[in-house]
């Protein structure tokens, strides 16, 4: 638990948003290192907290724009929703995400 104290107190691009999520990632955590968490979905919650929070480096890189998972609208054509038009909420949270960090746009 005491590592992912660490790793939310040094997210810097969390905000007071995040905060419910960051703290259900903190008592999950601690669950999982008291061994209270004998099952089979408190760890991939967990990951899913974190990738949810941009705190794992995949993520990160998936929304700094880096590393974009193959994206398909079902058709095969690779458009999601947004593509020529208005920016998608995703791409919206990724440049703010961006912008926050300093990255370029």
């Amino acid at each position: 638990m005491i590592a992912t104290v660490a790793a939310v107190a040094a997210a810097s691009h969390l905000t007071t948003a995040d905060h419910a999520a960051a703290q259900a990632l903190v008592v999950l955590a601690g669950r999982i290192d008291e061994g209270r968490a004998s099952d089979n979905v408190s760890l991939p919650t967990f990951v899913k907290l974190c990738e949810a929070l941009a705190m794992t480096p995949l993520s990160r890189r998936a929304l700094l724009g880096e590393a974009r998972p193959k994206e398909s609208g079902g058709d095969g054509s690779g458009r999601v929703e947004g593509d020529g038009g208005e920016p998608s909420e995703l791409e919206r949270k990724r440049r703010e995400l961006r912008s926050r960090l300093g990255a370029p746009a």
